[in-house]
């Protein structure tokens, strides 16, 4: 049973970066594979420090607090979104490799916004070394996978609203996991 559960743990977890990256190839912004190691390594360092904390705080927290948090996170990192995609609407994107300063600060990004569910799955029991296996190979294949979809023609039409629809994505998310 707790191999589906990390499975689902994982995939919902790291469902932003699918999401991010992609709004980022749309945008013409190409993740390297390198920078896609630095970024699924930072998440997965995220998820394995918060999952050792949730172990230690199993009697401190309600697993419906722990998933508040994040849900509350996901919300407000969907209003930063939300915010910069207007910003940037009238900008031309021209096509550039992501730096490794943007790596790092996405990959911060993306295990804060992991920590939650991480912190939540270690409350449930969910084993750590595992549950941390599958977030890098989930992470990693997200990221590549999203690169490539972002390629085709068909997404194209849609890069002028992938910023704000991936923010809207995640904030729908983060309500979900809010009240659900």
């Amino acid at each position: 049973m707790h191999l589906l559960s990390v499975v689902f743990l994982v995939v919902s977890a790291n469902i932003d970066s699918l999401l991010i990256s992609l709004s980022y190839r749309l945008r013409n912004i190409h993740i390297s594979f390198q920078n896609n190691l630095i970024i699924t390594f930072l998440t997965t360092l995220g998820t394995y420090l918060s999952m050792v904390l949730g172990s230690y705080c199993q009697h401190l927290f309600s697993l419906k607090i722990a998933n508040e948090i994040g849900a509350f996170l996901l919300i407000l990192i969907s209003f930063i979104m939300m915010i910069q995609s207007h910003h940037e609407e009238h900008a031309y994107f021209i096509a550039t490799d992501l730096s490794l300063k943007q790596a790092l600060f996405l990959g911060l990004t993306l295990s804060i916004n992991n920590l939650g569910l991480s912190f939540s799955g270690s409350l449930t029991g969910l084993p750590c070394l595992f549950t941390c296996l599958m977030t890098f190979i989930v992470s990693c294949c997200f990221i590549f996978i999203s690169q490539m979809i972002g390629q085709l023609s068909l997404f194209h039409c849609l890069d002028h609203y992938a910023p704000f629809l991936t923010s809207l994505l995640i904030l729908f998310i983060g309500l979900y996991e809010f009240f659900f």
